[in-house]
């Protein structure tokens, strides 16, 4: 590509730039954190268009451009969904939360007080398991919409996100118990409390729960690690 053709294809991509940041300010189905996060795209476009290396810099605001369209997109698709969608799946994050709190709340002598045996402490991290991915799920939710970043074809995530959060409440307990799980400092690894707010972290931060427990399986098993694995 000649100093010519570099010069038209960058004054291509300016006025495309300057195009959707017009479209973008004026529509009104795209809220001011997207339209924010879109012209952010586009500066940064823009500053990669005036670097020294043409041939890079114009491949690279290029594809910000194309990461802007995308935004924009799904900032209108949100604002095509059903309105009811976000709602019902903050109404069953909250009643999934409520069930669970209201199991502890009737269950909390056996939980808590009454020095619980090991069959009851399963049963309250799976509780607590459950409300952290809840918590976890609301935020998310919160996020997403406020972002206008909610995709329909992640709704399996948040219903099975505390379910998968239970779960995991409950196989920590395994893993302390067998002492696979280390912990600092002068605590009791199977105090009740602390298998229980070990299962509420668990549930809320599920990514690097399941990678640790991944790892931890590694070592017990003399697994070799080949690469990075998927995120669950």
């Amino acid at each position: 590509m000649n100093q010519h053709d570099t010069e038209g294809k960058k004054q291509q991509v300016l006025n495309e730039i300057e195009e959707m940041r017009s479209d973008v300010g004026s529509n009104p189905k795209i809220r001011l954190r997207a339209q924010a996060e879109i012209f952010e795209l586009l500066d940064k476009a823009v500053e990669d268009l005036d670097r020294d290396d043409a041939v890079l810099s114009l491949s690279k605001a290029a594809s910000k451009v194309k990461t802007a369209r995308k935004r924009v997109l799904q900032a209108e698709n949100q604002e095509q969904l059903l309105p009811w969608l976000p709602a019902a799946i903050g109404f069953f994050l909250v009643a999934v939360l409520a069930v669970a709190t209201w199991a502890m709340v009737k269950y909390g002598g056996e939980l808590f007080v009454n020095a619980p045996g090991w069959s009851m402490i399963i049963v309250g991290a799976v509780l607590w398991g459950t409300v952290g991915s809840a918590t976890d799920g609301l935020r998310e939710l919160h996020t997403r919409v406020a972002r206008q970043e909610l995709d329909v074809n992640r709704l399996a995530w948040y219903l099975a996100h505390p379910i998968i959060g239970a779960a995991l409440g409950g196989i920590l307990v395994f893993v302390i118990y067998a002492g696979l799980l280390t912990l600092t400092g002068d605590v009791d690894p199977r105090s009740p409390a602390l298998i229980y707010g070990l299962a509420a972290l668990a549930g809320f931060a599920q990514r690097q729960v399941i990678q640790s427990l991944r790892e931890a399986l590694a070592d017990v098993l003399h697994i070799k690690r080949e690469g990075p694995e998927e995120a669950g």
